[in-house]
């Protein structure tokens, strides 16, 4: 029953579209961002990621994530609504701070 519930969240609200860069064999870096996502209540988002040097090709399969990249070296958090997004943040409690101003 619960997921059905978030499914009826999802199909009523606006979707998040959440990307998580980070660059090539930083992988491990960018776990403190993909922790606060983890840990945050955002039933209706959509979450994708990856390597810089294999975001292009994700974007075929996931428009969202097309010329994104991972800001000054560092794994970066890309928040967004129907193609409009919020800065790119690189730091982990500031991405917190968003979804809570969003949620």
């Amino acid at each position: 029953m619960s997921e059905a519930l978030l499914a009826i969240e999802f199909r009523a609200s606006t979707a998040l579209e959440i990307v998580l860069v980070w660059p090539d064999g930083a992988a491990a870096a960018a776990a403190p961002l993909l922790d606060v996502v983890r840990r945050s209540l955002l039933p209706a988002h959509v979450l994708a990621g990856g390597a810089e040097s294999v975001i292009d090709s994700l974007a075929g399969s996931v428009p969202f994530v097309r010329g994104k990249r991972a800001q000054a070296g560092l794994p970066t958090a890309y928040v967004c609504q129907h193609g409009r997004c919020d800065l790119p943040l690189t730091d982990a409690a500031a991405l917190a701070a968003l979804f809570g101003r969003i949620a």
